[in-house]
């Protein structure tokens, strides 16, 4: 009875491992946990990412309402071919920048004489979103032409090559009303086909030699982004005052394709879009910005685009 006893103390204290399964079952969780908290640091990262960038179309707007003091009251619109963004420097802190700008010459994009500051990388002008970072004067936040130039003018925010520029008291949709700009995504380096980020060549039909903006949208959003031919990408050079390089339109809804009119970037459509999840901010002439849908009626993102146009002016 005693070696019973003891045996059995014996085998009761002997030192007790893991098995294969418990080790399997531990692995398993642990696995469960990281696959659980990985997408929610991403989802908090990207949250944080979402805010700068909407903290950085708010200073825009800031710099738009100082640019645009009674004492002024004018749009900024630069002359030779310079960006509204490079007459808003001096209200971003960038004075410097700014003095370091030869205007007296026409600009071209990349033009010799501003190499250096149309390649200067600027925080306030690029999404923390948008991982194209080997784009060097990189802009996310483009500004508002209007509805598209060949059916309607340059009915939006701002214009180019009008003189006087577009003054405050002609916003009489008013200024909440009105998109002053919007991010977009940046194009894509070499032949990427990247359908929110390339810019592809719509061959629009030409009667009476012109095409009108809604038929650039219509043969836009259903092109085939596999064959069709790609031109220039979007946003690569701040400093450029044109189409697709700082200023965008409303023909088609945020997300949609951007293209060219037979090669002409004037009369594109050049879409805004972003990396953040079917949504895209839009700063508002009042400097406020709103998140805005992708998904928006493509009549309600028209009526936000232009400035008199007299549209019901749709919520969020």
């Amino acid at each position: 009875m005693q070696a019973e006893t003891n045996t059995r103390l014996n085998f009761n204290q002997r030192p007790h491992g893991y098995t294969l399964v418990e080790s399997l079952v531990v692995v398993g969780i642990v696995c469960l946990l990281i696959g659980l908290l990985i997408p929610a640091v991403m989802s908090v990262r990207e949250a944080s990412r979402r805010v700068s960038c909407q903290n950085n179309l708010h200073q825009l707007g800031l710099a738009l309402e100082s640019y645009t003091q009674p004492s002024n009251g004018y749009m900024p619109q630069l002359s030779s071919g310079y960006s509204a963004h490079a007459g808003l420097l001096p209200f971003l802190d960038q004075k410097q920048l700014y003095n370091s700008i030869n205007f007296s010459n026409k600009y071209l994009p990349r033009f010799r004489d501003n190499r250096t500051a149309a390649s200067t990388l600027l925080t306030v002008f690029s999404c923390p979103s948008d991982a194209q970072f080997g784009v060097t004067g990189r802009l996310n936040y483009a500004a508002n032409l209007g509805l598209g130039q060949e059916s309607y003018g340059f009915n939006g925010a701002f214009a180019i090559g009008r003189y006087p520029p577009i003054r405050i008291a002609e916003f009489t949709d008013g200024t909440s009303n009105t998109a002053a700009m919007a991010e977009w995504l940046l194009g894509p380096i070499g032949e990427q086909r990247i359908p929110e980020r390339s810019v592809f060549e719509a061959n629009v039909p030409h009667p009476n030699g012109k095409s009108s903006s809604d038929a650039v949208g219509d043969f836009c959003h259903a092109i085939d982004i596999l064959t069709a031919k790609l031109t220039a990408g979007k946003g690569t050079d701040w400093l450029a005052a044109q189409t697709g390089y700082s200023f965008y339109n409303h023909i088609l809804s945020p997300g949609d394709h951007s293209c060219s009119d037979n090669g002409d970037i004037t009369n594109g459509a050049y879409t805004p879009g972003s990396m953040h999840g079917g949504s895209t901010n839009v700063l508002f002439m009042d400097a406020h910005v709103s998140s805005v849908k992708d998904s928006i009626i493509r009549s309600n993102w028209r009526a936000l685009g232009s400035r008199a146009g007299g549209e019901a002016s749709p919520s969020f």
